[in-house]
């Protein structure tokens, strides 16, 4: 990992970025919920649980890049370690909105 180095006369100092605040798991699951909401009403039937880092996702997305959408948002979130992606897509023909 690359780290920014600030030079004192002939002395380097590395930097880093702070420490997350470790945050409880419902405040993460709230926040996760939030991160799918704001991907609209078609993720709607996504449903998430969220325990010691570990997301697990249910339910049916409109097509396969929303599914990868919800997945890759849900995985950049500093609190999550893993997920698990139990999402279906909605059958053919049935009317789905649109990511």
């Amino acid at each position: 990992m690359a780290h920014e180095r600030w030079w004192y006369h002939e002395h380097v100092e590395p930097t880093s970025r702070p420490a997350p605040a470790i945050a409880d798991d419902s405040a993460i699951t709230e926040a996760l919920r939030a991160f799918v909401c704001a991907l609209g009403p078609s993720a709607a039937d996504v449903r998430l649980e969220f325990a010691d880092g570990v997301v697990t996702l249910t339910g049916i997305v409109a097509s396969d890049t929303q599914r990868q959408a919800v997945e890759d948002l849900l995985a950049a979130h500093d609190g999550v370690t893993n997920v698990i992606c139990n999402l279906r897509m909605a059958a053919p023909g049935v009317v789905a909105s649109s990511f």
